[in-house]
């Protein structure tokens, strides 16, 4: 892999980051604000804008993992839950809170168009039809969670349990969903207006001399090692929070929940290593980039610490032991730590590149 591809996917995984990073504390501000207004969960928020963003600077799969990691951390966030049954349930949360903000990356469908017509200024069109195409695609998953899974018209919101329940669902959903669109579809037309650039992405022009391609065996080694390990991790937890379920063991938290929270957790957190240990165990397989594995398992374990530590100040408020969290986030430390130790033993070991990188405009 050339060193300009390599620094191109360093800057496509930083943007990805921090915009689902943005997107997650907008989510939960606006979930904090709306929270009296939407008592059957949901909220006005801008949170969408990180992913248009995405979706016009970079394109589709970025975005998609934008908001892949945007709902994994909403769900993180604790669900609301309104199916009857662990089957229902799992497939009510699913689009309620996994699919919801990817669908938004449908967005990425007006990209083409846009990128022709934003040389002469012409693009605001394009983003507002963007903004609508992906907001009504997360309205969609949001309506089908509740005319599939509402089983209890008692508790519809606003005194509407007479109305009709497709109604309902849609006006429901719509109430907060609608003004999500309106606002951050505004604000994105803005974002291009005050700050095109940020819509046009630079890219280093390709060394004339490469870095030999090589396949890693250790990489790969250590790659297939975090990939089964996280199988098990997500499989036992996965069971738990399965059984949790059935055997109606709700816990401290009550038929609110009605799931076990660190089952649910840790399965999250496995999930998230599996997909990181296939990415990885490709990249060493074919165009090997040392960075892509250390940095992902160090990305892994800081996701972990921090599922960690908001398990472990509930632990204190709760007045609960926090042994069991101190271990967690102990382990997910030396992770993190032993991948950052890897990084810098791999780069040392990198041959040097004999030219600099020139940047061309796309």
């Amino acid at each position: 892999m050339t060193k300009a591809r390599s620094k191109a996917s360093i800057n496509v995984m930083a943007e990805i980051g921090i915009m689902a990073a943005a997107g997650f504390i907008l989510d939960a501000v606006s979930g904090m604000m709306f929270k009296g207004l939407f008592p059957n969960g949901g909220s006005i928020s801008i949170a969408m804008i990180c992913i248009l963003l995405i979706a016009f600077r970079r394109g589709f799969w970025p975005a998609l993992s934008v908001g892949l990691i945007m709902g994994v951390f909403d769900l993180m966030n604790g669900p609301f839950m309104i199916a009857a049954s662990p089957d229902r349930v799992f497939f009510q949360v699913f689009l309620d809170y996994v699919a919801a903000y990817p669908l938004v990356s449908l967005a990425a469908l007006m990209k083409k168009p846009f990128d022709k017509a934003k040389a002469n200024g012409k693009g605001a069109l394009f983003l507002a039809l963007g903004a609508i195409i992906g907001g009504m695609a997360k309205l969609l998953s949001h309506y089908l969670a509740g005319v599939l899974f509402w089983a209890d018209p008692s508790g519809f919101a606003w005194e509407l349990s007479s109305m009709n329940p497709y109604l309902y669902c849609f006006l429901y959903n719509f109430a907060y969903t609608g003004p999500s669109i309106v606002i951050s579809g505004v604000l994105i037309i803005l974002v291009f207006k005050r700050a095109p650039h940020l819509f046009t992405v630079r890219k280093a022009a390709a060394l004339n001399e490469e870095v030999e391609v090589r396949r890693d065996n250790r990489t790969l080694t250590l790659s297939i090692i975090t990939g089964v390990a996280a199988f098990a991790l997500t499989l036992t937890y996965l069971i738990r929070y399965i059984l949790s379920y059935v055997r109606e063991d709700y816990g401290e938290d009550g038929s609110q929940i009605s799931f076990d929270r660190v089952s649910l957790l840790l399965f999250i957190v496995g999930a998230v290593a599996i997909i990181f240990s296939a990415i990885s165990y490709q990249n060493a397989r074919n165009r090997y980039d040392y960075k892509v594995f250390p940095l992902g398992l160090m990305g892994c374990g800081i996701i972990s610490m921090l599922a960690g530590l908001s398990q472990l100040l509930r632990a204190y408020i709760k007045g609960k032991d926090p042994t069991l969290f101190w271990v967690w986030i102990g382990v997910s430390l030396v992770i993190a730590a032993g991948a950052l130790a890897y990084f810098f033993y791999l780069k040392n070991k990198q041959p040097k590149a004999s030219k600099e990188i020139s940047e061309q405009p796309q």
